[in-house]
């Protein structure tokens, strides 16, 4: 394939890449696929990590390129109409994310993260008083009121700092109370939804969807759960029909919106048809109980279960995206999480490509490999300064690998040994001298 070389200033905005573009210092490496939108901003990514030229096949040169000879003044107005609204097709005019606010610097705000995690312990005890009051035996009417609250005050939360709100909301924890389990799923179903454009109304409603996702859950399918090994066909059927039992409840909550029904009774569907309760398949499956599935899962992996350990962040990633492959998930929904919450989950400890090592602060929504990073030490345990690296603007920098925290800790404590052995020789010197 004869490749053409195209400086940066020279592509056109707006055009869906017919082919694939590749660095033009290094041909072997991909900067975007075909099919993406050349916009604005991604041409100010390319710019940012240090790109200048890129090279592309010969024959889709005039394609891309405003240069001399190029086919921008070939296009019809019709065409450049078609382009606009491929670029701006998923943008809507009452999308919540045009609210977020982008922190002035990329450390978090202590205040905040207290802010936070306050919010978080006051939304597990509504939620918990909210269980008792639908399960319990009373004749009295239960409203939603507490789960609108929740998700509202959920809402201002995302909007003052979503990745700090996304990495308190997916750390692991050791309970396995529902409304802990719902409360994540929650908070992470609604910053997927934000991240992609849906409306403030429909993040509300994927949010009170997720906090009732596990009601009606009964004593016997409660035991199921309980039990350390896997369900087998016939528990596995059984749990299933717990689902009817939380459509009966939904149906008796006055004034709850049918989005709301749909994610709580749906979040089990799967894109290929392979879930339950109704089996649905596709576009036949409502866009906010997509998300819901995915943010469902994935807090689902990530947590302890009476028959596995929690999965690693970024092992459950990778396990959401080989489903994806196998059709289990909507490809936008995967991409939506992808985009909050990185390939390497905010808060995993990783080992960058220079030996040192870091943990993943902040997410990049376009280069979900290379979020923002905070240095923790060197490949020595030796501490390092408190450095934070965009890793989305350096070209030779990467993730080599991520590793647990107890990884880092041995790595740390092997070097505290070294250093109090290094204190016992340099103190028996001291003596020796002396003497």
């Amino acid at each position: 394939m004869n490749k053409t070389i195209i400086s940066l200033n020279e592509l056109r905005q707006g055009v869906v890449l017919p082919a694939a573009i590749y660095d033009a210092q290094n041909s072997q490496l991909l900067l975007l696929n075909r099919g993406i939108t050349l916009t604005q901003d991604k041409i100010t990514g390319l710019r940012k990590r240090g790109i200048k030229q890129i090279a592309i096949d010969s024959k889709f040169v005039s394609d891309i390129s405003c240069g001399p000879g190029s086919a921008k003044n070939k296009f019809s107005r019709k065409d450049q109409i078609l382009n606009e609204l491929r670029t701006k097709k998923k943008t809507s005019p009452h999308s919540l994310s045009k609210e977020l606010k982008k922190p002035d610097s990329p450390h978090y705000d202590s205040q905040l993260e207290k802010s936070f995690t306050s919010a978080n312990q006051k939304h597990s005890e509504h939620l918990e008083s909210f269980f008792a009051e639908l399960h319990s035996d009373s004749k009295e009417v239960v409203r939603c009121d507490s789960l609108s609250r929740i998700a509202n005050e959920s809402i201002e939360l995302l909007l003052g700092d979503i990745d700090l709100f996304v990495k308190l909301a997916i750390e692991s924890s050791q309970t396995e109370a529902f409304n802990e389990h719902c409360l994540k799923v929650s908070k992470l179903a609604m910053s997927i939804a934000t991240i992609l454009e849906f409306s403030k109304e429909n993040v509300t409603y994927v949010g009170m969807g997720c906090l009732m996702s596990r009601i009606g859950i009964s004593e016997d399918i409660q035991k199921l759960i309980n039990i350390p090994r896997e369900f087998t066909p016939l528990e596995a059927l059984e749990m299933k029909k717990h689902a009817s039992r939380k459509l009966r409840l939904l149906e008796q909550i006055p004034g709850l919106p049918i989005g709301v029904k749909q994610v709580a009774w749906q979040i089990h569907e799967r894109w290929n048809g392979t879930g339950y309760p109704r089996g649905r398949a596709g576009t036949q499956i409502p866009p906010l109980v997509r998300i819901a599935s995915v943010a469902d899962a994935y807090v689902a992996m990530t947590s302890e279960r009476p028959h596995r350990r929690a999965m690693a962040p970024y092992k459950a990633v990778e396990t959401i995206l080989e489903e994806a492959r196998k059709g289990l998930f909507e490809p936008n929904a995967v991409r939506g999480l992808l985009q909050t919450i990185s390939l390497f989950p905010l808060g995993s400890h990783v080992e960058l490509s220079n030996k040192m090592y870091a943990i993943t602060i902040r997410n990049h929504a376009e280069f979900y490999d290379k979020p923002t990073v905070k240095i923790i030490c060197d490949s020595f345990g030796l501490p390092a300064q408190q450095e934070i690296i965009i890793l989305s603007e350096q070209q030779d920098l990467h993730i080599v690998k991520t590793l647990s925290s107890s990884e880092i800790d041995k790595l740390l404590n092997k070097r505290k040994r070294q250093d109090e052995v290094l204190d016992t020789v340099m103190d028996w010197s001291e003596e020796l001298t002396t003497t």
